[in-house]
């Protein structure tokens, strides 16, 4: 900011000229000047706006958003596709496409996990280990290895001209995220205050975990078969 009278203002100020400029703007505030004299009342203050992307039309991003919900469809649908094919090559049964979330119990709700039965079954053929079967679960391709098919390199690298991070960014969209640790973790010695907590409410962990498994975000798997 920098108080003038009909002057234009340059884009760029050199330090000393903004320091200049922030000390008039506080002695107009404070009603005095650097000199003791009383300031102008013709003196105007302006802000430099600091430029911003444009927003698109309300027509625009609806229609972005119709596009973006039919390839997520689109996704679902080659995933069940591949998945059911695997399956009846391995002799195993595909889940049923209108499994409830939920059913009415003693206690009330009870929410249940989507199709537990048929991925373990998938996934504990010898034929098949883990590595692959998450690969297959998330439609990666010797052509196409981008974890998450909702990330597209190409309109991020539209959408996000400019931003400093760019290239990180479309690294993550095209290999995922890789974690290096510095040095191994210690080996935990108290359980944590929440010890059990999972199990006390257990009804609302199924409850989100069914969210994650109806995104294709999360896989419900035994623990023997994630120890293999």
């Amino acid at each position: 900011m920098f108080a003038t009278r009909n002057t234009t203002i340059p884009t760029a100020l050199p330090t000393t000229l903004t320091q200049a400029a922030a000390a008039a703007i506080h002695d107009l505030r404070a009603g005095t000047t650097t000199n003791g004299s009383t300031p102008r009342s013709d003196v105007q203050i302006l802000c430099l706006p600091k430029p911003l992307r444009p927003v698109v039309t309300e027509g625009v991003a609806a229609q972005m958003h119709v596009n973006a919900q039919a390839g997520c469809n689109l996704l679902k649908e080659v995933r069940s596709a591949t998945l059911d094919k695997c399956m009846r090559k391995f002799g195993v049964k595909s889940p049923a496409t209108d499994y409830p979330a939920s059913r009415t119990g003693a206690s009330g709700t009870e929410f249940l996990l989507n199709k537990p039965a048929p991925c373990p079954s998938l996934h504990g053929h010898q034929a098949l280990h883990y590595p692959p079967f998450v690969e297959m679960i998330r439609g990666q391709t010797v052509e196409d290895y981008r974890p998450n098919k909702n990330l597209v390199p190409s309109v991020l690298k539209k959408l996000c001209s400019g931003y400093r991070h760019l290239d990180q960014l479309l690294k993550i969209a095209e290999e995922g995220v890789e974690v290096r640790l510095l040095k191994k973790p210690l080996i935990q010695q108290v359980r944590p205050p929440n010890h059990r907590s999972a199990r006390a409410r257990i009804n609302i962990l199924r409850k989100n975990i069914r969210k994650e498994q109806n995104t294709w975000q999360c896989l419900v798997l035994d623990a023997d078969l994630i120890e293999q």
